[in-house]
């Protein structure tokens, strides 16, 4: 399963300047932190950043003896930097490939390499995102489908997932109505064509699809962006 977190980055710096600054701040043994540039063009930026970490651990043996251990490891965490427009801001799409559980180190070093960029969440509407996915794939359904803020008397709201072997998303509206709940996440079957495949979507820009679909998948939520 390939799986990604899409952010909004923008800066001060122009397209070919963005790519300058981040080739010229390669992997150094100073800063033990960097990038590596694979690929750019003038709309796509592909690169990986890469940070030395060093964990010490305390070991007592039974005799009361203690032995300080040492490792090093090197992490890698490959993105694209996909250009939305090119203003007096640029504006990319931040797509961070198979995100490590904490992506914070990339965010500050991209803003400190590109001038102060700053990098924001996204809000994705999903059922407008879904309306778009059944324009080309009729056949796709929303099996599943979570949702918060769901208000179920004055003082109190709820959150909820439904699982369906149809369409979760209509037995949710039936029951709760165009409400002001938020529709956090949602699961799509055969999203992109009609072999069996699955679409996982998040309000704040979390995807997991299958391996195969990975560009397909990729090319949607940058469409989606881009109509924003």
């Amino acid at each position: 399963m390939h799986r990604s977190k899409w952010l909004c980055l923008s800066t001060s710096c122009n397209h070919k300047s963005v790519t300058e600054q981040i080739r010229s701040n390669r992997y150094n043994t100073e800063e033990n932190r960097g990038f590596d540039i694979s690929f750019r063009d003038s709309l796509k930026i592909g690169a990986t950043f890469i940070e030395k970490t060093i964990e010490r651990e305390i070991v007592i043996d039974p005799f009361g003896e203690s032995t300080s251990i040492e490792t090093t490891r090197y992490l890698s965490t490959s993105f694209h930097l996909h250009l939305l427009e090119s203003k007096q801001d640029t504006r990319y799409a931040l797509e961070i490939l198979s995100p490590r559980k904490s992506i914070r180190s990339l965010i500050f070093t991209l803003s400190d390499v590109l001038r102060g960029a700053v990098v924001d969440e996204i809000k994705i509407p999903l059922i407008a995102a879904f309306n778009k996915i059944k324009k080309s794939s009729p056949d796709a359904r929303i099996r599943r489908i979570k949702a918060s803020s769901i208000k179920i008397s004055e003082k109190s709201i709820a959150s909820i997932d439904i699982t369906s072997i149809e369409e979760a998303d209509n037995d949710f509206f039936r029951a709760f109505g165009e409400s002001d709940s938020i529709i956090e996440r949602i699961w799509v079957t055969a999203p992109f064509d009609t072999y069996p495949h699955q679409f996982e979507l998040s309000r704040s820009g979390n995807s997991t699809v299958d391996d195969f679909y990975k560009e397909k998948a990729s090319d949607f939520i940058l469409s989606l962006l881009k109509d924003a």
